[in-house]
């Protein structure tokens, strides 16, 4: 199979484009394995709300739904963002139709690019994994679906009671079903006609050239933060689910009886709660939240820190964790979704329970003392890196080339 003469069809719910880094771990998976393809297109479709509705309270929330990135083209790498009308989720509860406007939108694009594809790859089982399925049944190309997280052990866990079954018919329509976590697998497995040989665990990871130790005093000087405080720092959505809060109430803690902890938050989206929060509990001189930076400043301040911690409510598995390591950094986490699978019992941090700010601090105690082994994280960080991952892809990519599609 001389896949360098193939095309491969990318379809996801999110991709980067200028200063949107929402979906930066697909690009970074495509950067270590775009030149074995002829050809890689990426189509990802953007709800665009009607923008003389933005004025009224009730659609604040979708403000951002009226960016309008633009398509590009590097090297072999063609990328597409369609605009699709989008649907209030209060009233897609009801109707169900914003994954059919998303599909439409992306047969629509085939259609006026000509776009000529041999495999398709979905990132994310809703919208996506539901126009994958109906790409396959037009053009009968074999199809690969990705379940990355909260799609899997939110949309589709037993619990979820309006679990949508056109989704699972997305799936059954899959040759392979991939997902990042043995217990998002599991919930995988427990859907109608699945077939658990058709599942395939590949975690998410990191770029190692982008990601490696750096002199951390000097970032420190760069970055203006003190060289020589004891710096714990956050990546993550600042929303609740990232369990921030607990965090911050942590630091309230250590800062009585170390008055040498500093902690740095970074994150998109409101930063107005946990500055309160900060506020309320007089940290002004021990907490900093930074309200999001450019993905390529990430190493830098992961270099910078001391401790990295990760105290979400719920995960799947999650890029930051290995790129810590990748820096060199112990690792905090909460141990839920498929964080525990990716310590695997080496000593490369401490999994805590979630919600709990006394778990928290007692692993930011624990960690100030434990000596680390920073040659033993590196080890443990390079079976994440892209590149192994990018191998793992291209067997799939292959296999399935030669195999052609299933009838389902």
């Amino acid at each position: 199979m001389k896949i360098h003469t193939k095309r491969l069809l990318i379809i996801t719910d999110a991709y980067p484009s200028g200063k949107d880094y929402r979906g930066i771990f697909i690009q970074e998976q495509i950067s270590k394995f775009h030149q074995a393809f002829k050809e890689i297109i990426i189509i990802s479709p953007v709800a665009r709300f009607p923008t003389f509705l933005l004025r009224f309270r009730l659609f604040r929330e979708y403000i951002g739904y009226n960016q309008l990135p633009k398509d590009y083209v590097i090297n072999n790498i063609f990328v597409y963002f369609p605009r699709f009308f989008s649907v209030p989720d209060y009233i897609d509860k009801f109707l169900h139709i914003r994954k059919h406007l998303f599909a439409s939108t992306v047969m629509r694009t085939i259609k006026k690019y000509t776009i000529l594809f041999d495999i398709i790859h979905a990132h994310f089982l809703s919208s996506a994994g539901y126009a994958g399925a109906k790409v396959k049944e037009c053009y009968n190309v074999p199809l690969i679906v990705t379940g990355h997280g909260g799609d899997v052990y939110f949309g589709m866990s037993e619990e979820n009671k309006n679990r949508d079954t056109r989704v699972i018919k997305s799936l059954l329509a899959a040759d392979t079903i991939i997902t990042t976590s043995k217990i998002n697998s599991d919930i995988l497995k427990k859907l109608p006609g699945i077939a658990p040989e058709n599942i395939t665990i590949i975690r998410n990871g990191y770029d190692k050239s982008k990601f490696f130790p750096m002199d951390r005093n000097n970032l420190r000087k760069d970055l203006g933060l003190p060289d020589d405080r004891f710096i714990v720092l956050s990546i993550g959505n600042l929303v609740e689910i990232k369990g921030h809060k607990y965090l911050i109430q942590a630091i309230s803690k250590l800062s009585k009886e170390n008055p040498n902890i500093y902690c740095i938050i970074i994150g998109k989206g409101n930063p107005d709660i946990l500055r309160k929060q900060i506020t309320s509990l007089d940290l002004e001189n021990h907490a900093l939240i930074i309200n999001g930076i450019p993905h390529d400043q990430v190493p830098r301040w992961l270099n910078a820190c001391d401790l990295f911690v990760l105290p979400s409510l719920n995960e799947g598995s999650p890029t930051v964790i290995p790129e810590a390591w990748g820096c060199g950094k112990p690792v905090i986490a909460s141990s839920v979704g498929g964080i525990p699978e990716l310590f695997q019992d080496a000593h490369v941090g401490i999994l805590i329970p979630p919600a709990s700010s006394e778990k928290i601090c007692d692993a930011i105690k624990e960690s100030i003392r434990t000596q680390w082994d920073i040659d033993d994280i590196l080890e443990h960080s390079r079976q994440f890196t892209w590149v192994q991952i990018a191998g793992q892809l291209l067997e799939i990519y292959t296999r399935l080339l030669v195999e052609g599609p299933k009838k389902h």
